[in-house]
C-alpha cells in the first residue's frame, strides 16, 4: 500500500534494494551520490506521484515548472531547493554563473532565480547575459539579495532597468522567493 507522502530511501547498503522495492517505496539511492542526482531523483518522484492525469500521462497544463536556481551558499541553496521542491517545482541548481548558463542552455527552465552575490559573476551581470542570449532572453528572471547584501542595491536596480528587469527580492527567504516566482509564472 502506498503512503500518503513519497518515500525516497537513501542508504549505504546497496544490498537492501530488493527489500525496499517490496516495501513499495518511490525511490532508492545508494551512497555516495551527487546532490544534483538526489535533487533530480526527488523531482522525478514528486512528478510521478503528483503531476499525472488519470490516464497516467503528464498534463501539459499541470506540468512541473523548471526553476534554475543560481546560488553558491550551500545552506541557502538547500533551504530554497526544499521550499521549491515542496511546492512542486523541478529545481535545477547551479553554484556558479558558468554552470547556470550551461544548465539554462541545455534544459531551458521556465524561470531563473539568481542570487546577486555569485562568486564568478555578479548576479545582475548574469541576468544581463541571460537577456542577451536568444534561448534565454524571454525566460522570467528573479534576482535576490540577503538583507545584509543590500549595500549596492540601488546601483543594481539601475543596471537592471537598462535591460528591462525589475524583479529584485530584498531577501533570501524561500517563501518570499517562491511567492515572487509563482506570481511571475501565473500572472
Amino acid at each position: 500500500e502506498r503512503t500518503k507522502y513519497p518515500v525516497l530511501v537513501v542508504t549505504a547498503r546497496a544490498n537492501l534494494s530488493d527489500l525496499f522495492k517490496q516495501l513499495n517505496v518511490d525511490g532508492f539511492m545508494t551512497k555516495p551520490f551527487k546532490v544534483d542526482d538526489f535533487i533530480r531523483e526527488a523531482g522525478l518522484i514528486i512528478s510521478k506521484r503528483f503531476d499525472k492525469t488519470p490516464s497516467g500521462k503528464v498534463s501539459l497544463e499541470h506540468r512541473q515548472k523548471k526553476l534554475l536556481l543560481v546560488e553558491n551558499d550551500p545552506k541557502v541553496l538547500g533551504k530554497i531547493i526544499n521550499a521549491f521542491l515542496t511546492a512542486g517545482y523541478d529545481v535545477l541548481p547551479a553554484n556558479s554563473a558558468v554552470k547556470a548558463i550551461e544548465i539554462a542552455l541545455s534544459n531551458l527552465p521556465d524561470i531563473i532565480l539568481i542570487d546577486l552575490k555569485i562568486e564568478d559573476l555578479p548576479g545582475d551581470l548574469l541576468a544581463c547575459k541571460f537577456r542577451q542570449m536568444s534561448k534565454t532572453m524571454d525566460i522570467p528572471l528573479v534576482l535576490f539579495a540577503a538583507h545584509s547584501d543590500q549595500f549596492n542595491l540601488t546601483v543594481t536596480k539601475e543596471i537592471l532597468k537598462k535591460v528591462g528587469l525589475k524583479n529584485i527580492v530584498a531577501s533570501n527567504d524561500p517563501e518570499q522567493l517562491l511567492k515572487e516566482c509563482s506570481y511571475l509564472l501565473t500572472g
